[in-house]
């Protein structure tokens, strides 16, 4: 019974860490990740001496990197297991191997005892007794046939704006002016693709996005991100990231 109530209580004290992930009515165009060929290279590379997985038969499915670490996501022994999260300090080599508890889309979570670890295509974080005592961001993250997880403009188009918040990506895509607009929710790592609908890009401080999705509407400017559904404001965060 300890051991489910810490469980209950980390899945709590996640909760309100992650992400709050859009309503799905205002989720209705999803895309894929871009595709990528020959990027295998891209991956964290491992020594041939190497074992990262706890069993030389389960090889690695998801790998991220971050400043301080690299992440693997390894396969199960049974079919249907989450598998294991195993995190390499690039400092000291030292390892952290636990099975993987939950998944959310591209959100692995694993649990072992008051030490909860979580990993996106975006942020790296581990909570102790309800405290955050890890947080990073990703630099890179990829499939295990090296596909990238991370979503970000089409090709043949440019990203004019990426703003970041606690629970947001949004890009803003165009060749030479803005045409496009991206929002991923990092907890799931769901995106939404729309063209814009109108801008004031040359604005300066007051530079403002919008994107309308049926009676959805989208606002995205240097200070806030906001989801509007039908007059009411169903996502409001703050930039915390903008170039």
């Amino acid at each position: 019974m300890k051991y489910v109530g810490t469980f209950n209580l980390a899945l709590v004290t996640i909760a309100s860490l992650l992400l709050p992930i859009l309503d799905a009515r205002a989720q209705e165009k999803i895309i894929e990740p871009k595709k990528l060929t020959n990027n295998l290279t891209n991956i964290p590379t491992l020594s041939l001496q190497e074992q990262v997985c706890p069993s030389s038969k389960l090889l690695p499915k998801r790998s991220f990197e971050t400043a301080k670490y690299r992440v693997y996501i390894c396969r199960g022994e049974k079919a249907g297991s989450l598998g294991y999260y195993v995190r390499i300090s690039k400092s000291d080599g030292g390892k952290t191997t636990i099975p993987v508890t939950q998944v959310n889309g591209e959100t692995y979570v694993a649990i072992k005892e008051e030490l909860a670890h979580v990993i996106t295509p975006y942020e790296l974080i581990a909570v102790k007794q309800g405290r955050l005592i890890l947080k990073e961001r990703v630099k890179s993250a990829f499939k295990g046939d090296g596909q990238a997880l991370t979503k970000n403009c089409p090709p043949g188009q440019n990203t004019l704006v990426e703003a970041e918040t606690t629970g947001f990506l949004v890009y803003i895509c165009g060749k030479e002016v803005p045409d496009s607009y991206i929002s991923i929710a990092k907890n799931g790592n769901s995106a939404i693709a729309l063209p814009l609908q109108k801008d004031n890009s040359q604005s300066g401080e007051n530079t403002q996005y919008l994107a309308i999705n049926g009676n959805v509407h989208y606002i995205l400017n240097r200070n806030v991100f906001r989801v509007i559904e039908d007059g009411r404001t169903i996502v409001k965060e703050k930039v915390i990231n903008w170039n």
